[in-house]
């Protein structure tokens, strides 16, 4: 059996979004507030214990590249967040993120100067 395309909100439409707290599959902001104003499922399910439980952030794969949690979180910058406004720069990152050869992906990317902006502010936050 085939999964549903439509939107389980309006169910008029196909869906793009997921809902990132209980999966509810909507196609457009109108779905995504009607949904929030009516709660979330998975909200309705939790008990307060797990609602304020807080999962330790760590690495699964680590390798000699990854960054330390605590620079990552640096990365929360003000020119950062500037560069990324920049829609192209967004599509490309997303592309890299959803490629089953991110390492091609990134080659390619780094033809853009937009694209290296943000890699040289990165590198500039996490390794100053």
């Amino acid at each position: 059996m085939m999964a549903s395309k439509t939107c389980e909100v309006c169910s008029a439409a196909s869906y793009k979004y997921k809902c990132a707290k209980c999966l509810v599959k909507y196609c457009s902001v109108v779905c995504y507030n009607h949904h929030k104003a009516s709660e979330c499922k998975v909200s309705e399910k939790l008990s307060e214990d797990e609602k304020t439980e807080v999962l330790p952030k760590t690495y699964f794969f680590q390798t000699e590249d990854t960054v330390p949690l605590d620079k990552l979180s640096l990365l929360e910058s003000p020119d950062l967040r500037e560069i990324l406004k920049d829609s192209d720069l967004r599509h490309m990152i997303t592309v890299i993120d959803s490629s089953q050869r991110p390492s091609e992906a990134i080659q390619q990317a780094m033809q853009y100067p937009i694209f290296v902006k943000f890699v040289d502010e990165c590198l500039r936050v996490v390794e100053p």
